[in-house]
């Protein structure tokens, strides 16, 4: 999400497929 060290150029379907899917990351966007 916001607090994600990396850029954020991951989408939605990315996020879903991260061993680790962030609550934050999920409404990130």
């Amino acid at each position: 999400g916001l607090a994600t060290p990396e850029p954020v150029l991951l989408t939605d379907a990315a996020l879903k497929v991260l061993p680790e899917p962030q609550p934050e990351a999920a409404g990130a966007g």
